[in-house]
């Protein structure tokens, strides 16, 4: 099985888990292939350990930010709240 393949099972969950790819492959439709399926992001074979950290940490800021709207924070937070990340 694949690390799109698994991504792919994963979707069928209902709370499907938060997904970085790592791969030595050269082929770039990976990097299309990988977000289509659900997957955080793709990284490849060597990167600097800061990069999957950045991704780590981008990943869980995400979910614990994103059981939160800004309909549910009391008005005095809704304005410290922080940007959503790109």
């Amino acid at each position: 099985m694949s690390g799109l393949d698994l991504v792919r099972r994963l979707q069928e969950q209902d709370d499907m888990p938060s997904v970085i790819l790592i791969t030595a492959l050269p082929d770039g439709h990976l990097d299309d292939d990988a977000i289509s399926t659900g997957a955080q992001c793709l990284l490849r074979k060597p990167f600097a350990i800061v990069s999957l950290l950045d991704r780590v940490a981008r990943s869980l800021y995400q979910c614990a930010f994103s059981t939160i709207t800004m309909s549910t924070l009391p008005s005095s937070l809704r304005r410290h709240a922080p940007a959503t990340p790109h």
